[in-house]
């Protein structure tokens, strides 16, 4: 499941050598916090995912079973306690709204993709973004008539507005170049690279 947002982090280290404090919202598994600090190994990455004992937490990517749930938080640990300069939060990303002001050079969105947590997450990284930092938000979606958690264009229509007010400039890129992931409109998955004004 490899997604060319991996290739722009790599790219961004060379773009912009002092990327220090970077912002991971969507832990999932641990493996992207993992590559961020090896890309940038003298930076700080504080990732936040929902608490392991939340039932959101356990109702989503098939964690309902008991023994699944318990796996996968022992590997995500495993991974992510493997390097001292990530800082794990088990936190709603909408927290961020109240207990952090700290800034950051690079912020990755990859939590919940449906309102009313897409926009919340997309406003406080406008707030938390350093001068000049950089947003990438994964998995947009530009068609769709759905709203579940998956298949949202929660991401893009918020988007749209902020940059329709002056506010932010994006541009899409392609999450996968495969042809099984982009023959089908409707099944085509983008990264936006996401700029303050």
């Amino acid at each position: 499941m490899s997604s060319e947002h991996n290739i722009m982090f790599c790219s961004l280290k060379y773009y912009n050598s002092s990327i220090k404090n970077i912002l991971e919202i969507g832990t999932y598994d641990g493996i992207n916090a993992f590559l961020l600090s090896e890309i940038f190994p003298n930076s700080l990455i504080d990732t936040y995912d929902l608490p392991d004992n939340s039932i959101e937490f356990s109702s989503i990517y098939n964690r309902s079973d008991i023994s699944y749930l318990e796996k996968f938080i022992i590997d995500r640990n495993k991974i992510l306690f493997k390097k001292k300069n990530i800082v794990f939060n088990q936190s709603n990303s909408m927290n961020l709204t109240f207990v952090n002001n700290k800034k950051y050079d690079l912020i990755w969105i990859d939590g919940a993709h449906s309102y009313p947590v897409i926009p919340i997450d997309i406003m406080n990284s406008l707030r938390l973004i350093n001068k000049n930092g950089i947003i990438l938000c994964d998995d947009i979606i530009l068609k769709s008539n759905n709203y579940n958690q998956y298949s949202s264009k929660a991401s893009i229509e918020t988007l749209s507005i902020l940059k329709k007010a002056g506010i932010i400039d994006y541009t899409l890129f392609y999450k996968r170049l495969s042809v099984e992931h982009n023959s089908i409109p409707n099944n085509r998955k983008f990264v936006a690279y996401i700029t303050k004004i």
